[in-house]
């Protein structure tokens, strides 16, 4: 009867480290794909930025700017 208890407490510890191993492995993957989700929308984010600006720079003309001569 010893015997049987002490084979279903190793039991239920190969069964808690299993469960913990699996919990550690899934919060890793989760941490690391929130990530890289947040890592390619600040890129896309920041690409989206650069040709607005971009846009902007390039419909500036030279030639429809005034000089004003105070002299």
């Amino acid at each position: 009867m010893i015997n049987y208890k002490n084979n279903l407490a190793k039991s239920q510890n190969a069964d808690e480290a299993y469960m913990v191993i699996l919990e550690t492995i899934y919060f890793r993957f989760t941490e690391i794909s929130i990530s890289l989700l947040i890592s390619i929308a600040l890129f896309y984010v920041i690409t989206i930025a650069l040709d607005r600006q971009n846009a902007h720079i390039e419909s500036f003309n030279l030639s429809e700017t005034y000089i004003i001569d105070e002299n």
